[in-house]
């Protein structure tokens, strides 16, 4: 059984957001095409590869908890709509575990390996990296609203 957070190699793309887009329109295709195993395995990957981003983030969450819906399993599409309100609040302090596949039997904050072909996406890249440019961006904001009122 192919496990559904890899899929087969896919272009190389210049960057994660354009695989991100890749991902999305096979998955795309797939739900034209009645195939949910398929949709499933491209909106992980897809997630995987947009989970940085807050929009690409917030519309796999979205699509995921949409699939849920359709095929009638409410508990997977509430746990997605959790995902959803908590998405900003972890994006704006950076905390996104790389290679999670968003899926609600995966904790949110656990990192999960991935694939060769995405793992690509995510060369030297830091969950701290993140984590201090939001709170250097949230204490900037701070500042200036502090300062502003004097």
């Amino acid at each position: 059984m192919t496990d559904i957070h890899h899929a087969p190699a896919v272009p190389r793309f210049r960057s994660a957001r354009l695989a991100y887009r890749h991902e999305i329109a096979m998955m795309k295709s797939a739900l034209l095409a009645c195939d949910e195993k398929a949709a499933l395995r491209h909106v992980v990957r897809a997630h995987i590869l947009g989970q940085r981003y807050l929009i690409p983030h917030l519309t796999s969450h979205a699509w995921m908890m949409r699939m849920a819906w359709k095929r009638g399993d409410t508990v997977d599409a509430m746990g997605q709509l959790r995902r959803l309100l908590f998405t900003f609040p972890a994006w704006l302090i950076g905390w996104v575990p790389v290679g999670n596949p968003g899926l609600t039997s995966v904790s949110p904050l656990r990192p999960v390996p991935m694939s060769q072909d995405l793992a690509v996406y995510f060369v030297n890249d830091s969950i701290w990296r993140h984590v201090l440019l939001r709170l250097g961006l949230l204490a900037l904001a701070a500042l200036l609203n502090f300062s502003s009122t004097l």
